[in-house]
């Protein structure tokens, strides 16, 4: 009687033990597909995508006032593009801004624009225009966008060693282009380090941000402190 009763213990602490590790599981945001659980039996990844679907949406309760789901994941999880359909058609304008820091021997060679590669500033400033205008190629569920304007300046800062990217696009239309500024100034920030590597790799792209958006539902601009 004595074995079976601590028999008996050990397996109900187990079983213990085994729930706590399945809640704990359940509740990661690294689960894998498929868990096996004390009785062997497997939990198919349809449990499990929902689990972690429950989670997502409660951790984002407080998150500035936007949506707590994501609009380019469906019911089941997957990706998709947002239908606009339904969406007020209105002016829509993005500005975004990136560094990219060069260094005092590159930046001195830009000052008087003698780069092997050329004018790096004015084909940095092309390079993001032509970036805002492919952004629904290079990412897969953004809109193809009529743009109305693309603008991206590009400037030397000669005590910083940097070069600094401004963009601001506009469109009229039923989504925002947020994508396409950020786009314009990422472009040109490569371009910027294509053209300069040959003098050096020790180049940094960095702070790129979004810096205001106007139109649509919500309006944002960036602290400038």
């Amino acid at each position: 009687m004595h074995h079976n009763s601590r028999e008996t213990f050990d397996i109900r602490k187990q079983q213990r033990i085994h729930s706590q590790r399945y809640r704990n599981y359940i509740a990661s945001p690294d689960t894998l597909p498929v868990f096996t659980n004390l009785m062997g039996a497997q939990l198919t990844t349809k449990y499990l995508t929902q689990a972690r679907l429950y989670s997502k949406t409660s951790s984002n309760r407080n998150s500035d006032n936007n949506s707590a789901n994501l609009t380019h994941v469906d019911y089941a999880g997957k990706a998709q593009m947002v239908d606009v359909t339904a969406k007020q058609s209105s002016e829509r304008v993005a500005e975004a801004r990136a560094t990219v820091i060069v260094g005092p021997t590159i930046a001195q060679l830009i000052h008087v624009n003698n780069m092997s590669k050329g004018d790096v500033l004015s084909v940095a400033q092309l390079a993001g225009i032509m970036g805002a205008k492919r952004t629904s190629e290079l990412i897969p569920l953004c809109h193809n966008i009529s743009l109305s304007s693309v603008k991206v300046e590009a400037k030397l800062n000669l005590v910083s060693n940097s070069v600094e990217l401004f963009g601001r696009v506009k469109c009229t239309g039923q989504t925002g282009v947020e994508m396409e500024a950020l786009t314009a100034v990422t472009l040109a920030a490569l371009n910027v380090y294509d053209m300069c590597k040959a003098v050096s790799h020790d180049i940094t792209i960095t702070d790129i941000k979004l810096w205001a958006k106007s139109g649509g539902k919500r309006n944002f601009e960036r602290s400038k402190n």
